[in-house]
């Protein structure tokens, strides 16, 4: 005869209660009743060694803390919340094959008994505050296909013995305080088809072994501290469609012409990787290729010719060396929302072509030798919301139907434009098209014509609606960025920064001071218009303040984080940002 947990602790009356935190009985002894009398499902007892593992679970990460903990040590184990499937394996023994616990604030450090596992399928645990090291018996999870541990503070190194999970389709472990470098046998994962390891620090190089993950469909090894060369090797992995090594301190070198060979490739991000050189022709043979981003490298030499991508959707090349000119192909790309190119020493003018972009969201062409006039073809990029072109050599009027950028489509419920900037240009003169004032002023944040010889018009409505950009919008927050800079300004160095370098990417910086009392600064970054929480937690996981939970669009942002309320100790701030999850530590000394 089996017993539920419930009645397991009733009968002995005394127990871990989690409601009122008294432990009477000790957790040892609790286990071996478990061991003993087993734990009923609905259509069976669940294997002692799965059992064993839950419990430990349960009481290592704090689950009387958890978010949902709902039939945890009380119900039917099919019931607990995150339990999402267990399969009968035989004479009526229950194995748990998917736990699902991710984001439900999981503290303290996962239990060796997890090795004991051998039919656990899936395990999330992804977006916690785990601590520790991952334990070497995980090793032995002799089924596991999927392992996602990301976005916690484990820290260690990565046991070798996950090279023996042979089923292993996903492994992420990226947003983590892991070190030590990638262990050798992990290139021994034949059915692996996704490996996140990026935003760790791991040391070493990419060995050529790498190979061995013949199924490898996604690799994201980006921000780490990963050197050597980039292996040419990586060709042979022919079902990979994401490769991701960004912000690597690479050996200065030249792309492997052999990863243009990587037939089914989708999504390419080289950016900060040191590559010298030419960019190869052969990137143009990538024709099933989205995402190309090769900015802040080294590269010289023409845009080569890419016209065959007619699924790009974003391409990148800024803050490199190329010259020429902008090729008017660019203007084929149907399916183009962002396009990159500023920081170069590119000449010539801009090509009329760029307006048939009807789905360009972003254009950064600052920082170049362009010459010549602003197209007026640009008015039809209706969904535009930034228009850098700050820094050129370009001249004459601005034409009133370039107001027709980010004026929405069907489905718009207003002006899409944000960012417009011309700076630097002095040989832009004319007044400024009154039709610009169409743009709601809300929605823009950043209009800067300083450095050029554009003058205003005199109507009070333009004024007004200078001065309109300047106020808070309905959306706004003390960390929204706006701005005008009008034709006689001066900018300062951090306006020329934020000219030359508007976001490319989602980031969450240290904040500062640190250590702090009370008052600290949180600053981050957004590279596109997106949904944004930032909170912060205690150790235990436990939500002490929510700053900012809303819709934002691309720019720089700070917030002031006051702890007077807060006792002395280490938080974590957690930045959500679309699909991007960014976490950092504090100290507040008081």
């Amino acid at each position: 005869m089996y017993m539920t947990l419930t009645n397991i602790l009733t009968f002995f009356k005394v127990g871990f209660n989690l409601r009122n935190n008294k432990r009477l009985l000790t957790v040892g002894f609790l286990l071996m009743v478990i061991s003993i009398i087993g734990t009923k499902t609905a259509h069976g007892s669940i294997s002692e060694a799965d059992s064993l593992a839950l419990v430990a679970l349960y009481n290592s990460t704090n689950g009387d803390e958890w978010i949902d903990n709902t039939g945890w040590l009380e119900a039917p184990v099919e019931s607990w919340f995150g339990i999402d499937r267990t399969d009968d394996v035989e004479d009526g023994m229950i194995v748990i094959t998917r736990i699902d616990l991710r984001e439900n604030n999981l503290t303290g450090e996962l239990p060796a008994d997890f090795g004991n596992m051998i039919y656990l399928e899936r395990l999330n645990l992804s977006g916690n505050f785990i601590t520790g090291e991952i334990p070497t018996e995980m090793g032995d999870m002799t089924y596991l296909e999927r392992l996602d541990l990301g976005d916690n503070q484990l820290n260690g190194s990565i046991p070798p013995s996950l090279g023996n999970l042979e089923f292993l389709e996903r492994l992420d472990l990226s947003e983590t305080l892991i070190t030590g470098e990638i262990p050798i046998e992990m290139y021994n994962l034949e059915r692996l088809e996704r490996l996140d390891l990026n935003n760790l620090e791991i040391t070493g190089t990419i060995s050529p072994q790498i190979t061995g993950l013949t199924n490898l469909e996604r690799l994201d090894l980006s921000s780490t501290a990963l050197e050597g060369d980039i292996p040419p090797e990586l060709s042979q992995l022919q079902w990979l469609e994401r490769l991701d090594l960004g912000s690597n301190d690479f050996t200065n070198g030249i792309i492997p012409v052999e990863i243009m060979n990587i037939q089914y490739l989708e999504q390419l991000y080289l950016n900060n990787t040191n590559r010298t050189g030419e960019i190869p022709d052969g990137l143009g043979n990538l024709q099933f290729i989205v995402n190309i981003d090769l900015g802040e490298n080294n590269f010289e030499g023409q845009i080569p010719d890419l016209s065959n991508l007619q699924h790009l959707e974003s391409l990148r090349l800024s803050n490199n060396s190329l010259n020429g000119e902008i090729p008017v192909w660019i203007g084929d790309f149907e399916s183009l929302e962002s396009l990159g190119l500023n920081g170069n020493q590119l000449n010539g003018s801009i090509p009329e072509e760029l307006g048939s972009l009807l789905e360009l969201n972003t254009l950064s062409l600052n920082d170049n030798d362009l010459s010549g006039g602003i197209p007026s073809d640009l008015g039809n990029l209706i969904l535009l919301d930034s228009l850098n072109l700050a820094n050129n050599q370009l001249s004459g009027d601005l034409s009133a139907e370039l107001s027709g950028m980010g004026s929405g489509d069907d489905d718009s419920e207003t002006t899409t434009m944000e960012v417009f900037i011309v700076s630097g240009n002095t040989g832009l003169t004319g007044d400024i098209p009154m039709e610009f004032t169409n743009w709601d002023p809300d929605v823009m944040r950043v209009f800067w014509f300083d450095g050029t010889g554009l003058t205003e018009p005199q109507e009070d409505a333009f004024q007004d609606w200078l001065d309109a950009i300047l106020e808070p919008g309905p959306d706004d927050d003390e960390t929204t960025y706006r701005s005008v800079k009008r034709a006689d300004d001066e900018p300062t160095s951090s306006d020329q920064d934020l000219v030359n370098n508007l976001p490319n990417e989602i980031q969450l910086h240290q904040n500062y001071p640190n250590p702090f009392n009370p008052v600290t600064t949180i600053r981050y970054e957004l590279s596109s218009n997106v949904h944004v929480n930032l909170s912060v937690y205690n150790v235990l996981g436990q939500k002490v303040s929510e700053l900012v939970n809303e819709q934002k669009g691309s720019g720089y942002y700070e917030i002031n984080f006051n702890a007077s309320r807060l006792s002395s100790g280490t938080y974590v701030y957690r930045l959500e940002a679309g699909d991007r999850v960014l976490t950092h530590s504090m100290l507040l000394i008081k």
